[in-house]
């Protein structure tokens, strides 16, 4: 084994991460003792969210990049940092959920990912999306994955213990509310609520309709109010419960994943925006990338940014 190594009492650099992206560059596993030295880490990191929702404030030289869905695709994934840049302080980074299942390579996506969190809290974050959880990892591939990988279902269980913390919902500047699915039918939605998610113990989205809304529901493009979701889980929402949710939390606008839609990144009706992040050339979706930027005035500026999936010659 050459890659890279932690012995107990180490903590995580960004050296450190710099080396294992290399690493799962061409290799798909580490060493089992590594993996759950870093993964203790990264435990220990999430644990010290005060609570379900994450706060990033954004100075005048600073931005963050939302990414959507990344679902396994690790080379899309180090090609976003490739054409985004490396993670910073200045330059940050937020994976709004869905890391893991579907394609083939979620145990590098994921743990890249909580290794930069470990290393460098402030320059990446992660929210939890559907498929940080066990219904889904069961059916989907995660757990199919690791069991090729390990076969080692006490690891398993330590992703979903990890995944239980992960926060809700990230809030930037004051302004801009990031989740991963979107609104629910609670009416009088307020921030606190959402803070007020348990965390930790493996809790699972199914352990509260809350959660489960967040993590599952989807904007009508037309239509007002809340509908019932096709999906099994949360519901469809209105741009008018949009609007009533922004007006009482005094925010800007939502950003979602969750969807997959063409154009990577899109404004799903006013006040409500979805970026997915997991392109596919041959269902012609890219991915995409909204980076938030500080104004003069209280409003986030938003850019779009699409890319396409990195194909194996690349």
């Amino acid at each position: 084994y050459t890659g890279p190594t932690l012995a107990p009492g180490d903590s995580l650099s960004v050296d450190f991460v710099r080396q294992l992206s290399s690493w799962f560059s061409c290799n798909a596993t580490l060493p089992l003792k590594t993996l759950y030295r870093l993964l203790q880490l990264a435990e220990k990191s999430l644990r010290l969210h005060p609570n379900s929702v994450q706060e990033i404030s954004l100075s005048p030289d600073q931005c963050v990049h939302v990414c959507g869905d990344v679902h396994g695709q690790f080379k899309d994934l180090l090609n976003i940092f490739h054409l985004k840049g490396d993670p910073s302080d200045d330059n940050m980074y937020l994976f709004n959920g869905d890391i893991v299942d579907r394609g083939p390579a979620s145990l590098q996506c994921i743990v890249l990912l909580l290794a930069w969190h470990a290393a460098s809290p402030r320059s990446v974050h992660i929210n939890r999306g559907n498929h940080e959880a066990i219904n889904m990892n069961m059916k989907d591939g995660f757990h199919r994955e690791l069991m090729e990988k390990y076969n080692d279902n006490i690891l398993f269980d330590f992703f979903q213990e990890i995944f239980s913390w992960l926060p809700v919902a990230t809030l930037v500047s004051d302004k801009v509310l990031i989740l991963h699915g979107g609104l629910s039918s609670i009416p009088g939605l307020e921030l606190d609520d959402i803070r007020r998610i348990p965390r930790g113990n493996s809790f699972q989205p199914d352990d509260s309709d809350l959660l489960c809304d967040l993590l599952w529901s989807d904007p009508m493009q037309i239509g007002m109010g809340i509908r019932e979701s096709s999906r099994g889980g949360g519901v469809l929402f209105g741009s008018d419960v949009t609007a009533t949710f922004l007006h009482n939390n005094s925010l800007q606008c939502l950003v979602r994943s969750h969807s997959e839609i063409k154009e990577g990144c899109a404004c799903s009706h006013p006040g409500c925006y979805t970026v997915f992040s997991a392109p596919s050339r041959s269902r012609n979706i890219y991915g995409g990338v909204l980076t938030l930027h500080p104004t003069d005035t209280q409003h986030l500026r938003m850019e779009g940014f699409v890319f396409q999936e990195v194909t194996q010659k690349h």
